[in-house]
């Protein structure tokens, strides 16, 4: 998730806290005047209006309470759809959730904060989706329908696990909610060398994040205080290291090739100067890819960085100029790709290729070994045969 993402989310995620309220208000309200004023709610429902009730007097109800009573005609008839929805106007002050809340709720709770709240989740799944498919009014339709102890619970799971959202987009500054700091790589990579080699998904975390927009005002700040700005440094630090990984995956290796921080004019060698080079690059890739040319493996590398294409093309293209060996797991493949394992799991290739072989493969290891038992007959004694 980005950055801008969340402060795009943040402002709706209080404006859905505060929807939430109002429907837990309007709910504890409807369940007190219920328990109450009972007797009132019967009279009222049979068309009666008595000055009394058990000697009170007539009680005094207040806008929300009498709404929140009068869930009935006086002539005892179900009110209509658009009654209902007067009656919620008035139980609940403001408007009901918006689409905006909604949209970040479900944002928020499925960007990782789904644990924070199982309930809430269940909540999303069960009336959250019909906003995606039908609309925030036929989601907002079948909010009565709920028994009243279950909506609750959801309607205080939600904003349960909405404030935990709120909460850290308060106390955490936004960068770090990024996928690119979450695990810690990026602080591990300011506080390593400038030479650290990085996994393709890494090298794609990386990239991620030098992406991210930086404050023109926060850099002047930093240099007025210091005479230095530490964001820029950091970020010079990070771009070495980008670098670097961009030459280790280029077809001469930056070992060979002219090095980041060699001065100004140096020359990079001519490709005739390593022939040699290449011509033990060649037998090496062809003894260790068994016999897979060294054209293929730079055709390969090249389809992994074509943006244009999908997981799912990649694997297809790559694994027609050199098939990926049987136990290249999902997870392995992902990496490779700068992508997750699930994402490859999801691909057709995926489908297609890997997707129930391993019980096949696990199938005919165990008939081998069978047939080889019965193949062996053993022609001596037991041990406890011989003295």
């Amino acid at each position: 998730m980005r950055p801008s993402e969340f402060e795009t989310i943040r402002p709706h995620l209080k404006r859905a806290v505060d929807d939430i309220d109002y429907f837990l208000i309007g709910l504890k309200e409807r369940e007190k005047v219920q328990s109450e004023f009972s007797e009132l709610y019967d009279l009222i429902a049979a068309g009666k209006t008595p000055p009394e009730v058990k000697g009170q007097g007539k009680p005094e109800l207040t806008p929300e309470q009498y709404a929140a009573l009068v869930w009935r005609t006086a002539e005892g008839e179900p009110i209509t759809d658009e009654q209902r929805e007067a009656v919620l106007a008035g139980v609940l002050p403001g408007q009901p959730i918006c689409d905006e809340g909604w949209a970040a709720l479900q944002f928020a709770l499925r960007g990782g904060w789904r644990e924070s709240s199982r309930q809430a989740a269940a909540w999303l799944r069960k009336a959250g989706e019909t906003v995606e498919a039908d609309g925030i009014d036929v989601a907002l339709s079948r909010l009565p329908d709920e028994s009243r102890d279950e909506l609750s619970g959801y309607l205080e799971a939600m904003r349960t696990a909405a404030e935990y959202v709120l909460t850290i987009l308060v106390q955490y500054p936004i960068q770090r909610l990024t996928p690119s700091t979450a695990g810690g790589l990026i602080d591990r990579l300011i506080a390593g060398p400038d030479d650290i080699e990085l996994s393709p998904r890494e090298l794609a975390l990386l990239e991620a994040y030098l992406k991210q927009p930086v404050s023109p005002s926060q850099i002047q700040r930093e240099k007025q205080t210091t005479g230095e700005s530490e964001t820029n440094d950091k970020r010079n630090k990070l771009k070495l290291i980008r670098d670097f990984n961009h030459n280790l995956r280029a077809t001469i290796p930056a070992s060979i090739a002219s090095e980041p921080a060699a001065d100004v004019g140096q020359s990079e060698p001519e490709l005739s100067d390593n022939e040699d080079y290449k011509q033990s690059l060649q037998k090496l890739l062809s003894v260790f890819t068994d016999g897979v040319s060294e054209k293929c493996i730079i055709k390969a590398a090249k389809v992994m960085q074509n943006k244009n294409l999908t997981v799912n093309e990649k694997l297809e293209k790559i694994d027609r100029l050199t098939p990926f060996s049987p136990t290249a797991s999902g997870d392995k493949l992902g990496d490779m790709l700068g992508v997750s394992g699930a994402a490859v799991k999801k691909s057709e290739w995926w489908a297609d290729n890997r997707k129930g072989k391993k019980e096949e493969m696990v199938a005919r290891r165990e008939d081998n070994h069978r047939k080889r038992a019965k193949q062996h007959q053993p022609n001596r004694k037991d041990d406890d045969d011989y003295d």
